[in-house]
């Protein structure tokens, strides 16, 4: 339990991080997003200290892709503190299944489409409500979980930086402060907070880091913590001189924007240093708002030497023409289609390739509960089930970053499992359901019999 000092250090710890960050305090409301959860409901009690409740503007967003009892307890619990401390309270509902679909049309995992949707929730009422800036509740903990994932997954000088403390409007008050002395904050007064069932979930890659890999750190590397943080401001000191020479390079290049593509000077363009020569593909990709990061072996290639022909990845296609480098977006072809779909009850379905009837069954023979699919293919009638699978769920094509899970619990590339069926060009027609009641949004079947190919279907799906 805290005394009251450290009670009074936690609070001046808050302020301190978010004066070093820049943030000055005006006639304007402080925002800030609150979840119900432990870092949250800290950071939002010490800017109440901090500020009185008249300055702070809360906002709690219900992304709907946990159990409905569970997010709206969520929103309620939050909008009950507000109430009891006299805050300024708003609420937004994601519809049902939109974060899903989000993920789906810009091909991203599902943690990534719920922190855009947010995101632009953040944007609009910091605009509507002339805040002076919204405060974020990540934590030091969370920073560490995020340099590890980030290190894991390849990760570049940038994003080992970790999370940074002010971006944009964005303050960060808590990244100095660990998880342990948060909620030690709050039950010291008494205060409590919720809990996301999905924290114990060790399909997510952040829980297995947090559940299985940092135990093992913390056991055998004593101060890897303190390690971690400081490659952390290393890298940042780091990515400030790239980004500074970068700015530079791009004047020198004739670094050119157009709606459609980016061109640069090509002779140019090699003379710089192979680590400047990457930084800049990636600029052009952002500059043409491409979604997805480009694969780290394909911009290395292309900065490896002279382009020759076509290359191509995630959206985007890169060539040299006369004197130039030009990064464009992919035009999609006439004969390229895709489909996706929400599918929530019993009844017909159409997509741009086949209609589908979808009847859920209890007890289907041995097979137990699931939902039966039926088409016409070619004028050959096509059945599937798909067991445990229950409404609402997507039917779509299929996208370059899909993975499923083996027997043995581990993911696998969507598209080396149509490699091994040598299906061509059928691959950007053969259904993908995707089940919905998981954060996770995993995929649980790939309808392959439509076209002479095996099934693939998880058995073990929620």
């Amino acid at each position: 339990m805290y005394s009251k000092k450290q009670i009074c250090d936690f609070e001046k710890e808050v302020f301190a991080n978010l004066t070093n960050f820049g943030f000055l305090l005006d006639e304007r409301q402080l925002g800030v997003a609150v979840s119900g959860g432990a870092d949250s409901v800290s950071l939002l009690i010490s800017l109440i200290h901090l500020f009185s409740s008249k300055k702070i503007y809360a906002i709690t967003i219900n992304h709907n892709i946990r159990k409905a009892e569970e997010t709206e307890g969520d929103a309620l619990f939050v909008e009950a503190l507000c109430k009891t401390h006299n805050v300024d309270y708003f609420r937004y509902d994601i519809p049902r299944g939109e974060v899903f679909s989000y993920a789906d049309k810009n091909d991203c995992g599902i943690e990534a489409a719920a922190r855009d949707l947010r995101y632009n929730v953040f944007k609009t009422i910091y605009i509507e409500k002339k805040l002076s800036g919204i405060c974020l509740a990540h934590n030091k903990n969370d920073q560490i979980e995020t340099i590890l994932m980030r290190f894991f997954s390849g990760g570049s000088v940038d994003s080992l930086s970790g999370i940074s403390g002010k971006r944009d409007f964005y303050f960060r008050p808590l990244l100095s402060i660990s998880r342990d002395r948060i909620e030690s904050y709050l039950s010291s007064q008494k205060i409590q907070w919720r809990t996301d069932s999905t924290n114990e979930d060790t399909a997510f890659f952040r829980n297995r880091i947090r559940k299985r890999i940092i135990p093992f750190l913390n056991s055998e590397i004593p101060g890897w913590q303190n390690a971690i943080l400081n490659l952390s401001l290393k890298n940042s000191s780091d990515s400030e001189v790239l980004e500074c020479i970068t700015q530079k390079s791009l004047l020198e290049l004739d670094f050119l924007l157009s709606k459609e593509e980016v061109s640069f000077l090509e002779e140019k363009f090699f003379l710089l240093p192979k680590a400047i020569r990457r930084r800049i593909i990636y600029k052009a990709a952002d500059a043409l708002l491409i979604k997805g990061r480009l694969p780290f072996t394909f911009v290395d290639s292309v900065c490896e030497k002279k382009i020759v022909g076509t290359k191509e990845a995630c959206g985007i296609e890169i060539f040299c023409k006369e004197t130039r480098v030009f990064v464009r977006k992919k035009i999609i072809m006439a004969t390229e289609s895709g489909f996706s779909v929400i599918i929530e009850r019993n009844g017909a379905v159409e997509t741009e390739f086949a209609n589908f009837s979808v009847t859920y069954f209890e007890n289907f023979s041995e097979m137990g509960n699931g939902m039966f699919f039926e088409t016409i293919i070619s004028g050959e009638k096509k059945e599937l089930f798909v067991p445990k699978l229950q409404f609402p769920f997507i039917l779509r094509n299929y996208q370059i970053a899909d993975t499923v899970l083996s027997s043995n619990g581990t993911e696998k590339s969507v598209s080396k499992i149509f490699e091994s069926w040598k299906c061509g060009k059928n691959r950007a027609l053969i259904p993908v359901i995707q089940e919905m009641h998981s954060p996770l949004g995993q995929i649980v079947c790939l309808w392959g019999s439509l076209f002479g190919f095996p099934n693939w279907i998880v058995k073990e799906n929620s």
